[in-house]
């Protein structure tokens, strides 16, 4: 069964029902008449199988059309030649001197009054002016219809013109859709194989770059080998699925960012990389400088502690001969031993000196250590950190110079001290 639909008249192809047909005949037996505007209810018969069913209904419909179209077309010519002819009869009768009286009713309210004419030459006058004026109107009708053909087939013309112009146009609208649709397709594979390349290289270069950082012991930036989401690519074929465009659109621009945020990564941690090989290039050419100085200031040192032992032994052989020989001089020898009092608190003073300069150098050592080690642990942070840490590397450096420099001169006051002490004993 087909679907049914309530329809003011019977289109074309649809035939009422056999139960509401036999219904509908019932009714018109036991009624007369029914109203103009009865809905009647139609099934639109869609089964090849049924053999009441017509498939040239519509072909008979059409072809019945016409047939009444040319029929109304065939009724107004003829009533145009009774009328014709009717106007031929009336003017013979008047010719012929019918009376009024004689003629129908229907002629005598149609028929305008004619002169009576008594001439045949008037007859004739006035039978060529009717024939005249009749041949006159019907060359304006033919007139008037040729002009309407004319026009009617002018716009059937453009009608057909318009009509081939919009298939040419649907036909290349539908090449150039075939071709955006190829060329979609192409890029779509070539995209993919750029990315999926590229996404490789990149995570290889990524995962070099953290194995490098691993073993320096620095912290990883990037993930290496961050898969590429094919599943959101994975929308179908680009000509079967036109709507899913954009979506794909915005697929490759994920897939572009992420690849660009890895890059990125990449990119910050080989500049790290490099700012902190140039960060450890300085600080060992600056502890090796330091090494230098350190190792300068030993030497000075030795030579200092050597000339100092040489002084004092000298000076204990002296001192010894001294008393040997200055042993009637008892207040030479009281003074020269408060001199030799001022000479060992001198001596022990230098030699806390000197122990409080190495404690204060292994003290700078270990500070320099810990601020090495505070550069290695904060490579990552920002200059204004750098340079607290260089002003911190400058300042411990002046102060092991200033310490140096302190050491020399109490080491020099101490000697001047000594040599003076022995001059003003002799």
């Amino acid at each position: 069964m087909g679907r049914r639909t309530r329809l003011p008249t019977p289109p074309i192809g649809f035939r009422p029902l056999p139960r509401l047909r036999s219904q509908a005949r019932q009714q018109s037996q036991a009624t007369p008449a029914q109203p103009a505007t009865e809905v009647r209810v139609f099934e639109v018969i869609d089964d090849d199988n049924d053999p009441d069913y017509d498939d040239n209904a519509l072909h008979r419909r059409k072809k019945m059309k016409k047939n009444s179209i040319a029929k109304s077309h065939g009724r107004a010519r003829i009533k145009k030649e009774v009328v014709a002819s009717k106007s031929k009869n009336r003017l013979q009768q008047d010719m012929s001197g019918i009376k009024p009286e004689q003629r129908s009713r229907a002629t005598r309210t149609t028929r305008q009054p004619t002169a009576v004419v008594s001439d045949v030459s008037d007859q004739k006058v006035l039978y060529n002016q009717f024939v005249l004026a009749e041949a006159t109107r019907l060359q304006e009708d033919k007139t008037k219809l040729e002009q309407t053909v004319a026009m009617d087939q002018e716009k059937l013309s453009r009608s057909l013109h318009d009509l081939q112009v919009m298939e040419t146009e649907m036909l290349a609208a539908r090449a150039l859709h075939r071709a955006s649709t190829d060329a979609l397709d192409t890029l779509h594979r070539k995209q993919r194989t750029f990315l999926t390349a590229m996404h490789e290289a990149i995570a290889q270069i990524v995962r070099y770059q953290a194995s490098i950082r691993t073993q320096l012991q620095l912290p990883v930036v990037a993930e290496p080998g961050r898969p590429i989401p094919w599943d959101r690519l994975e929308t179908g074929s680009m000509g079967a699925q036109e709507d899913n465009y954009l979506n794909l659109i915005q697929a490759y621009t994920l897939v572009f960012d992420e690849t660009k945020t890895t890059f990125d990564a990449f990119c910050r941690g080989n500049q790290e990389l490099f700012q902190h090989s140039l960060k450890l290039q300085q600080q060992a050419s600056d502890l090796n400088a330091l090494k230098q100085q350190l190792e300068a200031a030993n030497w000075r040192l030795n030579d200092t502690n050597r000339q100092l032992l040489h002084d004092n032994q000298a000076l204990r052989l002296e001192v010894q001969g001294l008393r040997e020989a200055n042993s009637r001089l008892t207040t030479s020898m009281g003074r020269l031993q408060n001199e030799l009092d001022v000479l060992c608190r001198t001596s022990r003073q230098l030699h806390g000196d000197m122990v409080r300069v190495a404690d204060e150098n292994k003290r700078l050592r270990a500070e320099i250590e810990t601020v090495t080690q505070q550069l290695a642990e904060f490579t990552s942070q920002a200059g204004e950190d750098r340079t607290k840490a260089r002003e911190e590397v400058e300042m411990l450096q002046r102060r092991l110079s200033e310490a140096e420099r302190e050491l020399i001169k109490l080491a020099q006051d101490a000697l001047a001290e000594v040599l003076g002490g022995f001059g003003a004993t002799e």
